[in-house]
Order: C-alpha cells, then sequence, then structure tokens
C-alpha cells in the first residue's frame, strides 16, 4: 500500500462512504457542550478538499449508507434515521426524517440500508422495512425476531436479510421466513463485528472479534443453494472496527488504527497482501474507489486524520495453475539440457 496523501478534519469521523464519485463521512465529539463539533460532510475523493458540510448540533450521525439507485445518504443515531438528497456536485439535503425507540439491550437502533431498502430495529428486536417511493419512504413490514439484534446485511439479489444475533448468525428471506440458522456454539457474544455483503451478489463477509482477535465467517450459497455459514477462520489478532469489500480485495481497520488489505482465494480463504498502520486510535472508515490499474483509497480514523493511499489492481490476483506448470516444464528442461550438454 502506497500512501499519497495525509490530512486533517476538524472532526473524528465514525462512518465513511463512496458517493458515487465523492466521498460522504459522519461524526463528531457531542457538539458545542463538548467543543468539537457534530457534521455530515462531503468530499472530493481525489484531494479530500470540502464540497459540502452540516453541522448536525447535538445530532451525532454514527453510521452512513449511500444508495446510489436513489442517489441519497442515509445516516442513522442512536434513535433516528435521516435521508438527504444528493446532488450531482456533491450539496446534499434533507428529505425526510424518521425517529425510533432504542431498546433496553440495545442502546441504540440496528440500522441497514440498500438501494430503495431499509431496514431498522427497534426496541432490541422488533425490525421495520421500508421502500422508498416517490413519496419518501413507505413502510412495509413489521416483524418481531424474539432475540437481540446486535446487527445485520441484506444481500439483495437474493433478497435475503443476514441478521447476527449474540450467539447465532440467521438468514431470512425478506418474507422473514428462517431459511438458514447457523448457531455458534463455541462463542457465547460477538464483542464487536463488521458484516458486509459483496454489491449485489449473494455472497457476504462477517468478521466477529473475541476478546483480541479476529475470526471471519464466509457466508455464501451451498451446493442446494440456500445460503450457508462457513466455519470460522482466524485473520488476525487484534479487533476489527471497519470493513470494506471492493471485488476480491477486503479492507479492514483494527483498533491500533492498522489497515489490513487481504484477497479473497477460490478456496474462500482471505490471503494477507499487505498492513499499514495510520492512525493512532482506531481506523473507522475505509472508501475504496477503482482505477484503470489500481484502487485507491481513504482511511479516516478517530484521531481526525485521514490517509490516502493506493493499491495496484494486480497485487490480489493469484498466478493460475498452468503459468506455474510452464515455470516447471521450464526448469526441468533446462537441468535436462544442462545434463545433456555435460555429457557431450
Amino acid at each position: 500500500m502506497l500512501e499519497f496523501s495525509l490530512k486533517k478534519l476538524d472532526f473524528p469521523v465514525f462512518s465513511a462512504v463512496l458517493a458515487k464519485d465523492k466521498i460522504a463521512v459522519c461524526g463528531g465529539g457531542g457538539g458545542s457542550h463538548y467543543g468539537v463539533p457534530n457534521k455530515l460532510a462531503t468530499f472530493n475523493f481525489d484531494d479530500l478538499t470540502p464540497i459540502h458540510q452540516l453541522d448536525t448540533g447535538d445530532q451525532l450521525f454514527e453510521k452512513l449508507f449511500f444508495s446510489e439507485s436513489e442517489k441519497a445518504l442515509i445516516a442513522s443515531t442512536d434513535k433516528s434515521v435521516g435521508v438527504f438528497s444528493v446532488m450531482p456536485s456533491g450539496i446534499f439535503v434533507e428529505t425526510q426524517k424518521l425517529e425510533f425507540e432504542p431498546g433496553t439491550k440495545n442502546d441504540s437502533i440496528v440500522v441497514e440500508a440498500s438501494g430503495r431498502h431499509l431496514f431498522v430495529v427497534e426496541k432490541d428486536s422488533e425490525l421495520l422495512h421500508f421502500e422508498k417511493n416517490s413519496g419518501g419512504l413507505e413502510k412495509k413490514l413489521n416483524f418481531d425476531f424474539k432475540d437481540t439484534v446486535l446487527g445485520m446485511c441484506f444481500l439483495a439479489e437474493d433478497r435475503r436479510i443476514i441478521a447476527v444475533f449474540s450467539s447465532k448468525v440467521v438468514i431470512f428471506a425478506l418474507g422473514l421466513k428462517a431459511v438458514e440458522q447457523a448457531i455458534m456454539q463455541d462463542y457465547a457474544l460477538f464483542d464487536r463485528f463488521q458484516l458486509k455483503s459483496f454489491g449485489s451478489s449473494s455472497q457476504a463477509v462477517l468478521l466477529k472479534n473475541l476478546q483480541d482477535r479476529c475470526q471471519y465467517f464466509w457466508i455464501s450459497k451451498g451446493e442446494d443453494r440456500e445460503m450457508e455459514v462457513q466455519p470460522p477462520r482466524k485473520l488476525f489478532n487484534d479487533s476489527a472496527t471497519t470493513l470494506c469489500i471492493q471485488g476480491n480485495f477486503v479492507f479492514s481497520g483494527d483498533t491500533s488504527g492498522r489497515v489490513v488489505l487481504h484477497s479473497f482465494e477460490s478456496d474462500g480463504r482471505m490471503r494477507k497482501m499487505a498492513s499499514s498502520q495510520m492512525h493512532s486510535l482506531p481506523s473507522m472508515g475505509i472508501v475504496v474507489k477503482e482505477t484503470r490499474d489500481s484502487l485507491k483509497a481513504w482511511s479516516f480514523g478517530a484521531d481526525y486524520f485521514a490517509h490516502g493511499f493506493e493499491v495496484s489492481r494486480s497485487a490480489g490476483q493469484s498466478s493460475p495453475v498452468w503459468r506455474w506448470a510452464v515455470v516447471i516444464v521450464i526448469m526441468v528442461f533446462a537441468v535436462v539440457l544442462g545434463s545433456v550438454m555435460k555429457k557431450t
């Protein structure tokens, strides 16, 4: 990973997303009462020059999504969701705000957004599904999981919801009929975790932290075409704080401020490509943009700093088997030829 820029913001970032060709971030330090503003902001990707910043007062947005189909930012606090329409210039304006009720075990709501769909879990276990239309967000269903939901993601292609509970992962169809359940009996609690789908595909990765180590679970379709959660594999000895997937590249940040790059292999394993200590506090958001020859990225930390870095697109490509076969044949031929020449 080659770093090409370092910028300092005036607030710590909690979440960051790629909004078309711009970067959108949210975060803050408690607002005017604490001397650090709470903000929602957009920046140019190449040099991180500011485009539009909104001081959100005492309202701290903690999680951010971007719907490319709707050209909208979805930002959530511990008890509300705001929808912001984003113009091509990067300027945004709030179009809708919804209030929800946090639970007794979860002190904040759980939010997931993808395309026209918004999912919110309030009161620990009650799932609300909204779909965006010309008039705004319309509620489609209400479902009670009967268990405390810690997080979720939506696989748009198969209309599946992956819900993470304290000791299990359950995959639901959008109609909320359980189609697959994986109970992790060896693990009593998810300390912290990150869950991401591969864009609109039928695959997802769950990074699970337990004490001082991080494991990953590969979630994909099995031979019977139903979703399966593969057994856990170790990723690194630290706790993941953010996760970004781009093609077969997986970027993760941890509590120490390190950014680690892995690539997915054909057997479902992650191969470590590189790592860099970028922040003095946890890395909170990674945004990646594809170019013809490389992947350009920004890592945002709780230390107010943003690091720009670049990765070659060929870095994650394993050499095909036939290339190794050719190399071996050439080496054998060279040995045989050398022996023949010695005899002559």
